[in-house]
């Protein structure tokens, strides 16, 4: 599996974990991490992780990946190049 990052922007980190902001104010932000209720957060307590430290995330947490692919903010990719490479020389 391979995962695109399309919008980065939202992936936030609050008190070290990683979730998805999608909902901001001027003081607050909605804090979704895909298995807790969602938690409203005060903006300084907003931090922001790496790409790899969210790559790793999504790697790891499943709903994590659900919620982010439902807000269309990255594109999961199924790799069968293996397969396929199998089943051409397989007709050598």
């Amino acid at each position: 599996m391979k995962i695109l990052i399309l919008n980065p922007e939202p992936f936030v980190s609050v008190e070290g974990m990683i979730g998805i902001a999608l909902f901001k104010s001027s003081k607050h932000t909605w804090f979704f991490d895909g298995r807790d209720l969602p938690l409203q957060v005060d903006n300084t307590q907003i931090e922001y992780p790496s790409t790899n430290e969210v790559l790793e995330e999504l790697y790891e947490d499943i709903e994590l990946r659900e919620l982010a692919v439902d807000h269309d903010l990255i594109e999961v990719q199924e790799r069968y190049d293996t397969d396929y490479l199998n089943y051409c020389t397989s007709y050598d």
